[in-house]
């Protein structure tokens, strides 16, 4: 059995090949067909194993399947959903309703600009600054970076 593949398709397989046999006309017993499944097993199933061998359970391979159905599930897997990287980019959900919108906040009515000094406003909506932006942006954006000969 692979590492990783489910241990439910594999007895059953196994449970094929051992009627097969058996239909061929040589006989196996019970105790031979479950330690070849249970000696085909990997590694993660060593301590199911072991445990089954120390008890001497002797079970059916109908009984033996339901309890490695059983281990499968406690057996860690090997996967971590830390390393799986996901492609393409992460869309975030976009905000609906009321709740979600971000309302700024307004000036108290005794506010003080830290740009002119006056109250009333706040530095963003000063007119005196949104002037002086519109200026800069005005004569930054009339050199196209460009050297004139």
């Amino acid at each position: 059995m692979a590492e990783g593949t489910f241990v439910s398709s594999y007895v059953l397989k196994m449970k094929s090949y051992i009627d097969l046999i058996e239909r061929l006309g040589s006989s196996i017993g019970p105790e031979l067909a479950i330690d070849l499944i249970l000696n085909s097993l990997p590694k993660s199933y060593d301590q199911f194993v072991l445990n089954y061998n120390m008890n001497n359970w002797e079970k059916s391979i109908s009984k033996l399947h339901l309890m490695l159905k059983t281990a499968e599930k406690n057996i860690p897997s090997k996967t971590s959903e830390v390393l799986m990287i996901r492609k393409g980019k992460i869309k975030k959900p976009q905000a609906k309703g009321k709740d979600f919108v971000k309302k700024k906040e307004k000036p108290a009515k005794d506010a003080t600009c830290f740009h002119c000094g006056e109250i009333g406003h706040w530095k963003r909506n000063c007119p005196t600054y949104l002037a002086e932006l519109k200026k800069t942006k005005a004569s930054n954006a009339s050199t196209s970076g460009t050297k004139k000969d």
